[in-house]
Parts: C-alpha cells; sequence; structure tokens
C-alpha cells in the first residue's frame, strides 16, 4: 500500500476527514499553479533551440507544440488556466519541510485514491480526465518527459500510417481540440515517412485525408502535452520545490463540454472519497 500525505490547516483537515470530501482548486486561483502548468512552454522553446538532429518530425513537432502553446490569441493559454484542477499532496512525511502548508497532516492511500477519483470520472460531472505522478523538477527529466511524449507521438502515427489509419483510432479523448490551424505551423505542411525516413511537402490538395489525418495527429499531441504540463515545475531562485517530493492529482475538463457540475465562486469544486481511503492523520510535528 501505498501512501502519499496532504498537508494543510486544521478546518481543511477537519473537513476532508469529516466529510470525506476534497476541495480541488482551479489552477488559475493559485498563482503558483498556474505557472507551473504554463511553465512547459519554457522548456519545450529550450528544445526548440537545442534541436540540432535530421529527424524533421522532431523538429516540427517542436516549432507546432510551441506554437500552440506560445499563442497569445489561442485556446491553449485560456485552456492550461481554466480547465485544470490540482490537489497536491507529498510522496513522503515531511514535517520539517512541509509545515508551511499547514499544521496538519492527513496520509492517504494511494491506490484506493487513484480508484476513488477514477469512479467519479466515470460519472462525468465534475472533470473528464485526471492524471496523477510525482512533480517532475529536474530540467533534463523534464525534456526527457517531453521527448518521450513526442517519441510516443511518432510511433502511433507511424503505425497507423503503416495500416493505412484502419488501426488507430484518436489516441486521447478531446482534452484540448482545437486543432492548431491558426498558429504558424498547425496545416501548412504535410509530413510524410518515405523509406523510414520523415519529407516536409506541401499539401497536394486542400482538406484531403492525409491532411486531416496529420491535423489530428496534432490535436493528439497536444492533449500529451496539456497532461504532461502540471507535472513539469519549475525550481525556486534558490532551488527551492525540489525537497517537497510533490505527488500531484491533475483534473481536466474537456474544452467542449459545458455539461459539468458548475464552480463555486472561490473557483474550486469537491470530490467524494471513500472512508477507507484516508489512513491517518494527525498534527506536524514542529
Amino acid at each position: 500500500m501505498g501512501i502519499i500525505y496532504h498537508y494543510t490547516s486544521e478546518v481543511a483537515r477537519n473537513d476532508i476527514c469529516a466529510k470525506k470530501r476534497i476541495r480541488v482548486s482551479l489552477t488559475s486561483v493559485s498563482c503558483n499553479d498556474v505557472m507551473d502548468t504554463i511553465y512547459i512552454k519554457e522548456i519545450i522553446n529550450e528544445l526548440r533551440k537545442e534541436c540540432k538532429g535530421d529527424n524533421i518530425f522532431i523538429k516540427e513537432t517542436y516549432e507546432t507544440i510551441y506554437s500552440v502553446l506560445d499563442c497569445e490569441a489561442h485556446e491553449s493559454n485560456n485552456f492550461l488556466q481554466s480547465k485544470i484542477f490540482m490537489f497536491c499532496l507529498s510522496n513522503i512525511r515531511d514535517d520539517k519541510n512541509l509545515k508551511k502548508f499547514g499544521d496538519k497532516y492527513i496520509a492517504f492511500d494511494k491506490e484506493r485514491l487513484i480508484d476513488s477519483f477514477d469512479n467519479i470520472k466515470n460519472t462525468k460531472d465534475f472533470f473528464g480526465h485526471f492524471e496523477c505522478g510525482s512533480v517532475i523538477y529536474d530540467k533534463q527529466q523534464q525534456k526527457k518527459a517531453i521527448d518521450d511524449a513526442i517519441k510516443a507521438q511518432e510511433y502511433d502515427y507511424i503505425r497507423g500510417i503503416d495500416s493505412n489509419f484502419k488501426m488507430i483510432n484518436t489516441l486521447i479523448k478531446t482534452v484540448y481540440s482545437t486543432t492548431p490551424t491558426t498558429c504558424h505551423y498547425g496545416n501548412s505542411f504535410l509530413l510524410e515517412f518515405n523509406n523510414g525516413t520523415w519529407v516536409k511537402k506541401l499539401p497536394h490538395t486542400k482538406n484531403n485525408k492525409s491532411q486531416i489525418t496529420q491535423s489530428n495527429m496534432w490535436v493528439d499531441l497536444s492533449n500529451r502535452i496539456i497532461l504532461l504540463a502540471p507535472f513539469i515545475k519549475r525550481k525556486g531562485e534558490k532551488g527551492e520545490y525540489t525537497d517537497e517530493n510533490e505527488f500531484r492529482f491533475s483534473f481536466y475538463r474537456d474544452q467542449n463540454n459545458n455539461s459539468y457540475m458548475p464552480l463555486s465562486e472561490e473557483k474550486y469544486i469537491y470530490l467524494s472519497v471513500n472512508d477507507e481511503c484516508i489512513v491517518d492523520s494527525g498534527k506536524v510535528n514542529i
């Protein structure tokens, strides 16, 4: 059984334990959280500048994703701040470093908490998708996580090309569903995979099957990066935060779904948890 810890105030601890519910806040409510969410843009910009290889798919992917995330008029900026909620915990009990978040802690059974959130997701009342995992602080590990997501997309796309897209569907249900056609990159070219090599071409005709399929691929990749974004965290100027051992739950509302439960004025939602999710709670040893 994996245990994760949430540090909070006495009032919040009592509310969670007595009412068996967790308050999950929109990232835009917290300056720290929303900066974490959009920090991935800086890492992708560095990858763009560092890219020296011959893989055209990788090069164009950096440019396209940066174009999506950096375009001020594009919906992605609003999405990153208005459709993502977070619940932050710690992989370890660490009263010394985490007492700044509150003088009470709650210990959760990680697997049971995941199951509880999975059941809530299936109701489609509060969110359409959630991810969880440890926050990445090291810049090289952050770059590797982004590259792994891109390589997974490339692999799946090649499989789709090889099967004439009969064996592959949309990889991720559209959390963020806008195709980046309004940006500089998007659909202004077509990538073809010939004899093991990517070739960049202009589309033969407007809105042909290959072009539409590639547009869907960019949407899938945008989703991969947006799902990853909350787990890419900036170090403090003096290297702080890295001692937090943070574990996060990130909840995403689908871009085009307006049927979710409305937010409170303070921009949060309450998510119920099962009794067995809470293992222990107590006072921080200061």
